[in-house]
């Protein structure tokens, strides 16, 4: 992704309850071969550890972003 351009590809990945599971779905897209991507988590009103693994997501990869 390149300043204010949008990236070719979306990939939405809506999450309730299922933090145990966010960090090795992000993990598989961030590993694509494709560059120009990013990803979007959404927290449905989780009430496990799905907030704090969405944001660490975030922190790591400026493609990711989270929404609660």
């Amino acid at each position: 992704m390149n300043g204010d351009q949008k990236p070719a590809v979306t990939v939405v990945v809506p999450c309730f309850n299922q933090g145990r599971y966010l960090g090795e779905a992000v993990g598989n897209i961030k590993a694509q071969s494709f560059p120009d991507c990013e990803c979007i988590i959404v927290n449905d009103g989780s009430s496990d550890d799905t907030a704090p693994v969405a944001e660490a997501q975030v922190r790591t990869d400026r493609r990711v972003r989270a929404i609660n």
